[in-house]
C-alpha cells in the first residue's frame, strides 16, 4: 500500500477507536457533572439534589440510546476523545465515587460512635 492509503486506514482505525464506547464516556462525564452539582449543593447544606447522580445512573439504560443518537448525529462531538481522555474521565468518575463512599463510611462511623452506649454518646441514656 502507498503512504496515502495507509494514512487513510490509520485515520479510520483511530476514528473507530475514538468513537468506540464514547457514549459510555459521555455518560460518565454526565454522571461526574451530576455528582459535582449534588456535592455543590451539599456544601451549602441544601439536600435538594441528594441522590441525583444515583437516580441518573439508575436511568442509564434510557439515557445511553439518546447519547448514542446525539453522538451519531454529531450533536456531541467525540472527535477529541482519545483513549487517554476517555481513561481520564472514567478514572475521575471512579475517584469521585470512591471519595463519596469513604465520606459516607466516616459519617456512619461518627454516627455509630455518637449513638453507642459507653462511648460518650447519647445512646446509653
Amino acid at each position: 500500500m502507498n503512504y496515502k492509503t495507509l494514512s487513510e486506514k490509520k485515520d479510520l482505525i483511530m476514528t473507530l477507536i475514538t468513537q468506540k464506547n464514547s457514549h459510555n464516556v459521555v455518560f460518565e462525564t454526565l454522571l461526574l457533572m451530576c455528582r459535582t452539582g449534588e456535592r455543590g449543593f451539599d456544601y451549602f447544606d441544601i439536600d435538594a439534589l441528594s441522590g441525583y447522580a444515583d437516580e441518573v445512573n439508575n436511568s442509564k439504560d434510557d439515557i445511553l440510546p439518546i447519547l448514542k443518537e446525539m453522538i451519531d448525529t454529531g450533536e456531541i462531538d467525540c472527535s477529541m476523545m482519545t483513549p487517554q481522555l476517555r481513561l481520564m474521565i472514567i478514572l475521575s468518575s471512579v475517584g469521585v465515587k470512591t471519595i463519596e463512599k469513604n465520606n459516607d463510611k466516616k459519617k456512619n462511623a461518627i454516627l455509630v460512635r455518637e449513638l453507642s452506649p459507653g462511648t460518650g454518646g447519647e445512646g446509653g441514656r
